[in-house]
């Protein structure tokens, strides 16, 4: 009975994690979007948070084990690290 709620905790657990980073990717387009029609500007903070998240939010899927996307998960993950340097030492 024990084992048995700690392997429907542990595959639950699971899936909450696999479907985290995308859940807060999406959350980061509609505030980085809202946030354009508000101000009419960019708000180079979230976008470099969305980067970041966006990486994650990849590694996460099974589009993982494609090398192109990896590299491009990479490269998006270098840029939206670069951007937040950047603004934080502006």
């Amino acid at each position: 009975m024990a084992q048995e709620d700690f392997d429907k905790g542990r595959a639950l657990g699971q899936k909450i994690q696999a479907y985290a980073p995308m859940v807060a990717l999406i959350m980061l387009t509609i505030v980085f979007v809202g946030e354009y029609f508000v101000d009419n500007e960019f708000n180079w903070v979230l976008f470099g948070l969305l980067g970041i998240n966006g990486s994650h939010a990849i590694k996460s899927t099974k589009l993982k084990d494609i090398d192109i996307v990896s590299i491009i998960g990479n490269l998006i993950l270098l840029a939206g690290t670069i951007i937040l340097v950047l603004v934080v030492l502006w």
